[in-house]
């Protein structure tokens, strides 16, 4: 019920019906009301993260809530529901974060700043099934972006090796030169391996 109140406003988050119509109440009471709806919404941020990872919530909201907070936590959430099997949470997750350009934007920032490796892996493999989902424009670009950059420079060798394998697919030309690199140059044996094989598989049209 809380979900569904949270999520009545479309893109705002209210506590519809409680909250509406707004043009029928006062400057000052809107303002308030929605400082009082902000409130309850961080306050129940952390409940729906927890229930986000059982199975009753593949059927609910929560997904859909998350994807419209900013918190890490929340975010942390959102990414591991868009890898989720089932198409009904990665819709929901997808609902709550329109435009696509928000979405991409959160993740993004994740794989560039988070100071979790997992988590950076998690965002980059993320990263690129939301830029393909884009179908591309300035959301992709974003995408392909920061992929390319966390490929080139990421201080962990996994993480330059999810986001090389999410740009591959995701952008074969702006892959190329960042490929080359990785092959060339890249201090881990292994990704400089994988590098080569998408090389091939590139110059091979697979």
């Amino acid at each position: 019920m809380v979900a569904d109140a949270l999520l009545a406003g479309g893109g705002a988050t209210t506590l519809a019906p409680f909250t509406t119509p707004a043009d029928a109440l006062p400057a000052n009471m809107i303002k308030d009301t929605e400082t009082a709806v902000a409130g309850v919404a961080a306050a129940v941020t952390a409940g729906f993260v927890a229930w986000s990872g059982t199975r009753r919530s593949r059927c609910a909201s929560a997904p859909e809530v998350l994807a419209r907070r900013r918190e890490p936590e929340a975010q942390a959430a959102v990414i591991d529901a868009l890898a989720d099997p089932e198409d009904e949470v990665r819709r929901a997750v997808r609902a709550g974060s329109q435009p696509s350009e928000t979405t991409v934007d959160a993740v993004a920032k994740l794989l560039a700043t988070s100071t979790s490796w997992p988590l950076r892996v998690r965002a980059a493999e993320a990263l690129g099934r939301l830029g393909r989902a884009a179908g591309g424009g300035p959301a992709t670009k974003r995408a392909v972006d920061t992929l390319a950059k966390a490929a080139r420079g990421d201080a962990y060798a996994l993480v330059r090796e999810a986001a090389v394998r999410a740009l591959a697919p995701l952008d074969p030309t702006a892959a190329a030169p960042v490929l080359q690199a990785l092959a060339a140059s890249d201090p881990e044996p292994r990704l400089r391996a994988v590098a080569k094989e998408l090389l091939a598989a590139r110059a091979a049209g697979k």
